[in-house]
């Protein structure tokens, strides 16, 4: 995907049994399917990159609307688990921009509707050595244009190794 170094999928599931605890999490609030997804995740994180040392996990932020809505952003729920092993989480980008869901979109629809919905935190930025590893944490996978937007906006801010680490790959 454009922008990123690498992409790890945590559960490549064919029987679509983890996109099913996604659903139900995410839209029914089945917050039980949290937890488990949350130690899939953090097993992946170190199975990919084997250290916590100059690396900083940023979930995909939700806009507050749908944040409002929702009442949780699964990306931050996700990270909780790396929080206990002592891995760098930061709220580096923000959510400008309220937009329609992806879900049904084409590529290019997705990418006309999150043209310019992230920015970089103006203070937490500046915090970070440039040569740090970035790690977008997300949910699901599909025409990778929410991470792409979210790795642009990093680059213009000098960051250079970007990776994302998702859950699930969606169709």
């Amino acid at each position: 995907m454009q922008g990123l170094d690498q992409v790890m999928i945590a559960c490549r599931d064919t029987s679509h049994t983890v996109a099913r605890f996604l659903y139900a999490w995410k839209y029914r609030r089945w917050l039980g399917a949290g937890e488990v997804l949350q130690k899939i995740l953090a097993r992946a994180f170190f199975d990919g990159l084997q250290t916590t040392e100059n690396i900083v996990c940023v979930p995909i932020p939700l806009h507050a609307k749908k944040l409002a809505s929702r009442g949780f952003n699964q990306a931050e729920v996700l990270v909780r688990e790396l929080r206990v092993w002592s891995v760098a989480v930061l709220p580096l980008l923000l959510r400008k921009k309220a937009t329609i869901t992806q879900v049904g979109l084409s590529k290019e629809k997705r990418k006309e509707n999150l043209k310019g919905a992230f920015v970089v935190n103006d203070i937490l930025h500046q915090q970070i050595d440039r040569k740090t590893t970035i790690v977008l944490i997300d949910d699901i996978v599909t025409s990778g244009t929410t991470l792409t937007e979210c790795a642009n906006a990093l680059r213009r801010h000098g960051f250079h190794h970007i990776v994302a680490l998702v859950l699930h790959r969606g169709t």
